[in-house]
């Protein structure tokens, strides 16, 4: 059960490594995302649907109960945690990246705001719906 659920987020997490550790130089251009503090709105972007995809499997996965009764909340670390790991490595390992203070706020923004609103809207209507069964 906890692959069904967790898959999506487990590629998620695949693919924001991959970029995150990637030369610049090849990286696609994103012809909408050439503006000032782009870079700032794609961090954003990776750990909020990091979190979202985090909170929903790890709420729905039964081999774990302590990830489902605080599946929100420790997703919300684990993006974060997860943030500022690829900013270390971009730092010690990956040296042809640069790590930045500002792309681990935007990480956090990101993985804040998609527990809220998974908090908000996603967990109530599941809620809701399981308790309608």
């Amino acid at each position: 059960m906890f692959l069904r659920y967790n898959s999506p987020a487990l590629l998620w997490i695949a693919l924001v490594t991959y970029l995150s550790n990637k030369e610049p130089s090849g990286l696609p251009v994103v012809p909408f995302l050439q503006f000032e503090g782009a870079d700032k709105l794609v961090h954003f972007v990776f750990y909020f649907v990091l979190t979202v995809l985090l909170c929903y499997g790890w709420k729905k996965q039964g081999a774990s109960l302590f990830l489902s009764r605080y599946a929100l909340p420790a997703a919300a670390l684990f993006s974060i945690a997860w943030g500022g790991l690829m900013e270390l490595l971009q730092l010690t390992v990956f040296t042809y990246r640069a790590a930045e203070w500002a792309d681990m706020a935007a990480n956090t923004l990101g993985a804040l705001l998609g527990w809220l609103l998974f908090r908000i809207f996603v967990f109530r209507f599941l809620h809701s719906y399981e308790n309608k069964s």
